[in-house]
């Protein structure tokens, strides 16, 4: 059985660190794992704090396999890429095609089309992994709304379960991080009565959830402590 852990990583990729979640998740890895030889990317450079990133369009092809050129083996890679809008669709009537277009291509398509130009460079036993959300489970909806990010993550879910089919010598999981206040969240945390975490915190216990992963957790979607989630 493979069993992932960064102490025996060399190479690693980490989409959407120039903020929040993946800002943290890069210094963490970082500080805590010197040898790896890390690469990270961002996207939007008004938001990028993160001066070892380097820019990458996850929805470009060109730029996705300009990258993908410059790495060589990988033994994980981790996507922290998310949007949310600062008006999620509460009904039908706020449908609006182009923003639950976008929803889709930046939640859940970037991810196979990220993996197209990169599951040739995988390690045995690598890591691939992405943040998904809990309202993203389908059996776990009794609230409605939200449709775009409800269904994209839902969407990235499915994109999840397909690769770990695809991608046997890999560990491919999808994890809920936690409610963290990052700016994604930061407009919705008011009405929220669970425990919110810095992303800091958020770093430290997604660290610890990969170290634990195992080829037998493929295909499946987990809270960051450990829960199996329902699809």
């Amino acid at each position: 059985m493979e069993k992932f852990n960064f102490n025996n990583a060399s190479n690693g990729l980490i989409l959407g660190a120039g903020h929040g979640i993946g800002l943290e998740l890069d210094r963490l890895i970082r500080e805590k794992y010197p040898k790896i030889q890390l690469m990270s990317t961002f996207h939007d450079a008004e938001k990028n704090n993160n001066p070892k990133a380097v820019m990458l369009d996850p929805l470009n092809e060109s730029n996705i396999s300009e990258l993908a050129g410059s790495l060589d083996r990988l033994d994980f890679v981790i996507s922290t890429i998310g949007h949310l809008g600062d008006d999620p669709e509460k009904s039908l009537r706020q449908i609006d095609l182009e923003k639950l277009t976008h929803s889709f291509q930046v939640n859940a398509i970037h991810m196979p089309l990220v993996m197209k130009h990169l599951y040739r460079k995988l390690s045995s036993g690598s890591l691939v992994s992405a943040l998904s959300a809990m309202v993203g489970s389908v059996s776990d909806n009794h609230m409605g709304g939200w449709y775009g990010y409800r269904s994209s993550k839902s969407a990235l879910n499915m994109f999840m379960r397909n690769m770990s089919i695809e991608l046997r010598k890999s560990i491919v999981v999808s994890v809920h991080p936690g409610t963290t206040k990052t700016e994604l969240s930061k407009d919705f945390l008011s009405g929220v009565s669970h425990q919110v975490y810095t992303a800091a915190q958020t770093a430290e216990h997604l660290v610890e959830f990969w170290n634990s992963r195992s080829s037998k957790d493929s295909g499946k979607f987990y809270h960051w402590n450990g829960q199996e989630l329902q699809y």
